[in-house]
């Protein structure tokens, strides 16, 4: 699991033990000198915010900035079930032909690390921007070293010193500016370039300020004037525009054409949502000069919008040169490790046939399905289950998977509340048994019913053979 953690002040000796006191001095000899002002009266606003609707700790800083405790991370570490889960999703595309690039969002403690206030000390832990910046960068190193590309934003930010950092996230929100989305979108077309050689369909996309304010009203905003003794003011961000130039004959003509395969699919959470007023997408078309698919979800996790890309008929069907997964929520890593390995990758294989189907079984209309299962040869692990369904408009999920000596098992499952019209559903069998279930019954739940089919499927031979650890 990732281990995300701020400093307690019970473990700062321990911790600095190891990592040298160079931090330490930092933060005194900042904490010495005012770096701003605080500007709102916020009184009581660590104790009580865990109470508002954000539902977490927050901390006020310079010069009208909030963090959550989240937003100041000092370590970050992904552990061999983390990286074999994001390993298993990179193994899983590049057996469709996919090359998949991981966007872990930078911190927003890092980015506003000059308005952290009292030099990171706070009453109950300790911040330190740069030693965080550090072990970001060993996170995604650690990525990069079982083989899954990573950006790593804190080197974009080292390569553009003439960009005002401080600019690349709100003030008083969790979510970036266009500005931010733009610089991380140059370098991240620069990136796909080199993958994915010379892009011969080029076409000229052209960005414009539309000379709109969006305000942004979100939950930190929300949940700031819960509790604050006095308004704090919603902040805005300036709307852009990104469109196909049709200035000449040929462009108009074309218009709307995209030959050949596609190369760029984005999912990812609200900072990549087209319908959001960040622009990425428009900036990654502009810079890349071809067209991108966006199939992003705002509110919905690191994993609701892969889910249901793998199942939109203008998503994983299209088999993208390249899958762009952004996500904001480094915790959730750490939520979602099993979701990843049982629900995600068998997705990404998708429906199995010939030597690979072990089993298939249709039924009638019916809110119970019952499937015996052969006898497996390997792990039940190595196995999962391919179910189509009519009905289009289920939501939960219980499975119980039945053992010839042992307990059964029972898992529930619900499919994602952000994405509609979903009619499959895929699920891993579960492992950590010394034996292999031999019947699986799911129910489905909400008084629904549907008619369908249910195959067992094995994953193809050697598709993880270079995962971290075992699948």
């Amino acid at each position: 699991m990732m281990q995300v953690n701020s400093f307690s002040t019970a473990r700062l000796l321990s911790v600095f033990s190891m990592a040298g006191m160079a931090a330490l001095t930092w933060a005194l000899s900042v904490a010495s000198v005012s770096a701003g002002e605080i500007l709102y009266k916020c009184e009581g606003l660590e104790e009580k915010s865990p109470q508002t609707s954000m539902a977490v700790k927050m901390y006020q800083g310079y010069g009208g900035w909030f963090f959550r405790e989240g937003d100041m991370e000092n370590m970050y570490e992904l552990s061999a079930e983390t990286l074999d889960a994001f390993k298993d999703v990179s193994d899983a595309l590049r057996h469709r032909g996919i090359h998949l690039i991981l966007v872990p969002m930078l911190p927003r403690g890092i980015a506003g690390a000059q308005s952290i206030p009292d030099g990171g000390i706070f009453s109950d832990m300790f911040y330190d921007p740069a030693f965080s910046a550090k072990q970001f960068r060993a996170m995604v190193q650690s990525l990069r070293d079982v083989g899954i590309d990573a950006i790593d934003i804190t080197k974009i930010k080292d390569i553009k010193p003439d960009f005002d950092w401080s600019a690349y996230y709100l003030k008083r929100d969790i979510h970036w500016t266009p500005e931010g989305a733009q610089v991380v979108a140059q370098a991240l077309a620069e990136k796909i370039r080199g993958l994915a050689g010379d892009i011969t369909d080029t076409v000229e996309f052209k960005t414009e300020l539309t000379g709109k304010a969006a305000p942004i009203r979100f939950n930190m905003g929300k949940a700031l004037n819960e509790l604050c003794q006095e308004k704090i003011p919603t902040e805005s961000v300036t709307g852009y525009s990104t469109k196909r130039n049709v200035d000449n004959l040929d462009a108009l003509l074309s218009e709307g054409d995209t030959p050949g395969r596609e190369v760029v699919h984005v999912v990812g959470t609200s900072f990549t949502d087209e319908r959001m007023d960040f622009n990425f997408n428009g900036f990654l078309r502009e810079a890349l000069k071809h067209d991108v698919s966006g199939f992003s979800i705002a509110g919905g996790g690191l994993t609701q919008s892969i889910y249901g890309w793998t199942q939109n008929a203008n998503g994983l069907a299209k088999k993208p040169e390249i899958l762009v997964w952004e996500y904001s929520d480094l915790q959730s890593v750490l939520r979602s490790v099993d979701y990843i390995d049982e629900t995600i990758v068998p997705a990404i294989v998708g429906d199995c046939d010939g030597k690979l189907k072990l089993a298939e079984k249709t039924f009638d209309e019916t809110d119970t399905v019952d499937l015996d299962l052969p006898t497996l040869v390997g792990k039940a692990s190595d196995h999962y289950l391919a179910y189509a369904f009519t009905n289009k408009a289920l939501t939960g999920f219980q499975s119980t998977y039945s053992y010839a000596n042992g307990p059964a098992k029972n898992a529930s499952f619900e499919n994602p509340s952000r994405v509609s019209g979903l009619a499959k559903l895929y699920r891993a069998l579960p492992g950590g048994t010394r034996n292999a279930p031999v019947h699986v019954r799911l129910k489905i739940e909400g008084a629904a019913k549907s008619a369908g089919s249910v195959k067992l499927c094995r994953y193809p031979e050697r598709i993880f053979q270079n995962a971290a650890t075992s699948n």
